[in-house]
Parts: structure tokens; C-alpha cells; sequence
């Protein structure tokens, strides 16, 4: 009456999942096992700064170019005006053999000025332009 007792065998069309819950659960303690083991650090003994080797007369030949917040401008040193930047940037690198400057703007300087002086340096003599993220005092 109501038992099918089996000449023609049906196949089951849907996934088992009890080998799949299995495997997933080995897998989740292995890696629980190993995880520990894999953040294990290394005691480390990092050296002391280093003195330069560089002679200062290289740091003597480095020009630095640097504009502050307010538009004022120094090379090196000495403070020039927009109008004189150029025929003073000509003045230093005629003769020079590196045509690197060195360019340093604060945070607040205005986008389009410092482009602006970047094009003088370009336009009078200069190579490379080095961008300078910090000075340090």
C-alpha cells in the first residue's frame, strides 16, 4: 500500500550538506591551531642613525628653493622677490654642471602659484626639480 520497495531506484537531486558542515569545520580548527603560530614575531635589534659619510661641501652645492604661506620666497637663505627669482636662478646654475634645485612650498600655499615658480626655475636653467615633503630644523 503505501511502500516503494525498490526495482526502480530514485536519485536524490538535492545537496548533502553534513560533509560540507565537515570539512568546513576541520578547516575552521586547523587554521585556529595555526593562526597563533603564524603571528609569532621576531625580537629585532634595530641600529643606531648613522653619521652622513657625505662632505658638506655637497650640501653646500644643494640649492633650496622655498615659498611660505604668506608668498614670500627664499633661496637658500636669502629672500628675493618674484621678479628677481628669475635672473637670480639664471645666475646660480650658468656655470653649474647639476641642474637640480630643491623645492620646498608650504601646505597652505595656493596650487597655481607654486606651478607658477616652478616654471621660472624651469624656464631659467633648471633641469630637476626635487620636491621636499618636510624640512627639517
Amino acid at each position: 500500500m503505501g511502500m516503494d520497495v525498490g526495482a526502480i531506484s530514485k536519485f536524490k537531486n538535492d545537496i548533502n550538506v553534513t560533509p560540507l558542515v565537515d570539512v568546513v569545520l576541520v578547516l575552521l580548527i586547523i587554521f585556529m591551531v595555526i593562526m597563533p603560530v603564524v603571528q609569532m614575531g621576531f625580537e629585532l635589534e634595530i641600529p643606531e642613525k648613522a653619521q652622513s659619510d657625505v662632505p658638506a661641501a655637497a650640501f653646500s652645492e644643494q640649492v633650496l628653493l622655498r615659498m611660505t604661506a604668506d608668498y614670500r620666497i627664499f633661496l637658500n637663505t636669502e629672500e628675493v622677490t618674484l621678479g628677481q627669482l628669475g635672473s637670480r636662478i639664471s645666475e646660480i646654475y650658468q656655470k653649474r654642471r647639476s641642474k637640480t634645485i630643491f623645492f620646498y612650498a608650504e601646505d597652505q600655499t595656493n596650487y597655481g602659484e607654486v606651478i607658477k615658480i616652478m616654471d621660472i626655475c624651469r624656464n631659467n636653467g633648471v633641469d630637476t626639480i626635487g620636491l621636499v615633503s618636510e624640512l627639517q630644523q
